[in-house]
């Protein structure tokens, strides 16, 4: 008998040789033929879970912003209209839904424009009766950017017709052919799968328990009151890591148990991995905790952060600052450890303070490690600076007023709250008046009813007094979450959520301030209260309401 290298000859393991009947051999072999082919190719109206393509991803994001991820203004044309509009006003999404089949309104029902639907072989007739052959890609092109059909029919006037190139028309037309096919991860008809990352090494073991508590009850409370459309919340938890990467990889092990979204995430050191993760993944990320929110533009569109950070923090100083000094043209010293998280902050106070027309304006760094107090007090009082924008640590704040006091020089210093220490009660009096501190959250945010059913809610679940900030910021960010699955309805998505939560307006949590998202904000509480330190009575005090940062 001849055998081939590396087979068998095929007498030894003969299906025959078993027992097996040759028809159950035949049918077995189909089977797997069939399910080796199921695997590998998506026909026409299956359901996918993969992820997007490049060229998908890049459609996607016409489809609902209509944006180009080249940073290009796509722009259109509406009915007879000459003038030209965003196609941000105009975006695929709008009329057609996030499943593109078409969302009734004012009387007009939008085509459905799933791949599925407008590639028919048999063609395709319309509620009104006209009727055309099937879709083609150049027909598609055609109807997108002329606004005719097949047939060479003018489509409804109400339908745009877009200003694409043809990289970005072609990129649509992909992404229209897999509409409507996306699986949703993490949604059955009974349960929602929602992950949370927990504060890790480095941190306190009860600060984690703490959170992890808070979510648990509020989630189980939530459940008995029957869930979200009577689907139950199921938690999955990770936590953070001790590098950023670690942290990275530990978030990925909930995105592989297919949670639909994250609710609560301590990312505090790993902002921009974890926001990398998120963007491509396009998941929702409700309550990111970090004093570093990455809102730079283009924004993420998934990650919802509740309160502001070091950076907007600082900039609400200024704006306060700004009506302290009214039309006075102060000497200004930003004094910065360094470093690239911080350097980004320092510009950014630069740029506020020039807008404020403070031409005077130096910023100090040092490198890490290396903080001379005297000579940077005795290079400020040189140059006769009258305000300190202060990014230093809690040590160096001391060493450096208390060596300010030594020189007889108190400037204006301002200094935002999570960079502060205790010891900043300690300093002399002679800083009365002179000390502020900014922070996200404050007292009078807490409505008292709200205060009370918290305090009931955790007598309840048992859950210690530790730690009651991190626990506030899930607590609110479970809220939160929960008011968007109730307005993203049964049919709940991913895309549906971010959109739902993009237009939440001044939402009372009683705990924070009024939380409001929108298209380009992504920051909850957007401002901060400015607080004075009182070094006599050794407390610090309120310097203003709310201040909006824009």
């Amino acid at each position: 008998m001849v055998s081939i290298k590396g087979l068998e000859p095929i007498q030894r393991h003969s299906w025959l040789n078993t027992g097996m009947s040759l028809k159950i051999f035949v049918a077995w072999i189909l089977a797997t033929i069939a399910i080796f082919y199921l695997k590998n190719h998506v026909s026409a109206g299956t359901v996918v879970n993969r992820q997007l393509t490049p060229q998908e991803r890049q459609g996607k994001q016409i489809y609902l912003l209509g944006s180009s991820a080249s940073g290009r203004e796509i722009t259109a044309l509406l009915g007879n209209d000459t003038t030209e509009v965003p196609a941000s006003a105009l975006p695929c999404v709008s009329c057609h839904g996030y499943d593109g089949k078409g969302r009734p309104e004012g009387g007009v029902l939008p085509s459905d424009i799933t791949g599925d639907f407008l590639m028919k072989p048999y063609g395709i007739t319309h509620p009104n009766g006209r009727r055309h052959p099937p879709y083609t890609d150049r027909f598609l092109r055609r109807a997108i950017i002329e606004g005719i059909d097949p047939s060479g029919n003018k489509l409804s006037p109400v339908m745009p017709v877009y200003r694409f190139t043809r990289e970005e028309v072609n990129n649509l037309i992909v992404y229209l052919k897999r509409l409507g096919k996306e699986k949703e991860p993490g949604v059955t008809d009974t349960s929602i799968l929602v992950g949370a990352i927990l504060p890790g090494k480095g941190f306190p073991s009860e600060m984690a328990m703490a959170m992890k508590e808070v979510l648990q009850s509020y989630f189980h409370d939530l459940n008995e009151q029957g869930g979200i459309y009577n689907r139950r919340i199921e938690l999955r938890f990770s936590v953070s890591g001790d590098t950023p990467a670690a942290t990275q990889a530990n978030a990925m092990s909930l995105l592989e148990e297919e949670v639909f979204v994250i609710n609560g995430a301590f990312i505090e050191g790993s902002e921009r991995e974890i926001d990398v993760l998120i963007q491509e993944r396009e998941i929702p990320l409700v309550g990111a905790i970090t004093n570093f929110p990455q809102v730079d533009f283009p924004l993420n569109r998934y990650i919802f952060y509740l309160f502001s950070g070091v950076k907007e923090l600082s900039l609400a100083m200024v704006e306060f600052a700004s009506e302290k000094f009214g039309a006075e043209d102060p000497h200004i010293a930003i004094l910065s450890a360094g470093g690239e998280v911080f350097s980004e902050i320092t510009h950014a106070i630069d740029e506020q303070c020039k807008k404020n027309g403070w031409d005077s304006r130096v910023i100090l760094t040092y490198p890490h490690d290396q903080f001379e107090a005297k000579r940077l007090v005795r290079e400020m009082k040189e140059k006769e600076i009258d305000a300190i924008f202060f990014l230093c640590s809690g040590n160096e704040q001391k060493a450096l007023l208390s060596e300010a006091g030594r020189f007889q020089w108190r400037p204006f210093v301002f200094i935002p709250g999570p960079l502060i220490d205790k010891e900043i009660l300690t300093v002399s009096a002679g800083f009365k008046d002179k000390i502020f501190l900014s922070f996200p959250r404050g007292p009078s945010d807490m409505i008292r009813a709200s205060v009370k059913e918290y305090h009931s809610f955790a007598e309840k679940h048992k859950i210690p007094a530790q730690h009651l900030p991190v626990q506030i910021e899930a607590y609110c960010s479970a809220k939160i979450l929960a008011e968007g699955l109730k307005r993203a309805g049964k049919d709940v998505s991913r895309e549906r959520l971010v959109a739902v939560l993009e237009g939440l307006y001044e939402f009372e949590t009683g705990l924070t301030p009024q939380i409001t998202f929108g298209p380009n904000r992504r920051i909850g509480a957007l401002g901060a209260y400015i607080a004075l330190v009182d070094p006599e009575e050794k407390k610090v005090i309120s310097a203003s309401d709310w201040v909006k940062l824009q």
